[in-house]
């Protein structure tokens, strides 16, 4: 018999209440030690302080004109190409990190 179990950043989750913002603003340092800061026009906020995990929604960076790959490097898109893992806007691409898997782990006992 197997049971699922969920580990990563599922691992804590359970139903709260976040609280969706308007004009948040980051400040990301690029690895090039490049400051950009960033507004999100709406993103939800989590005040847990070990939530290290995007909040964002891709479909509304792309209404916004932005270019979302997030098809993480190590796997290909349709096309056979890697994904790019990345978000574009003007002349400015800023990786994503992607720091492993965040899905439900298949263990046997």
């Amino acid at each position: 018999m197997s049971e699922r179990c969920i580990g990563g950043a599922l691992l804590g989750m359970q139903s709260s209440s976040l609280e969706l913002v308007n004009d948040a603003y980051t400040l990301a340092l690029l690895p090039n030690g490049e400051k950009v800061l960033l507004k999100f026009n709406q993103a939800f906020y989590d005040p847990d302080l070990l939530q290290l995990e995007e909040l964002f929604q891709p479909h509304q960076f792309r209404a916004n004109g932005v270019i979302v790959d997030d098809c993480a490097k190590r796997h290909k898109h349709s096309d056979g190409n890697p994904g790019g893992q990345c978000l574009t806007t003007l002349d400015l691409t800023l990786d994503m990190h992607f720091d492993g898997w965040k899905s439900n782990e298949e263990k046997s006992f």
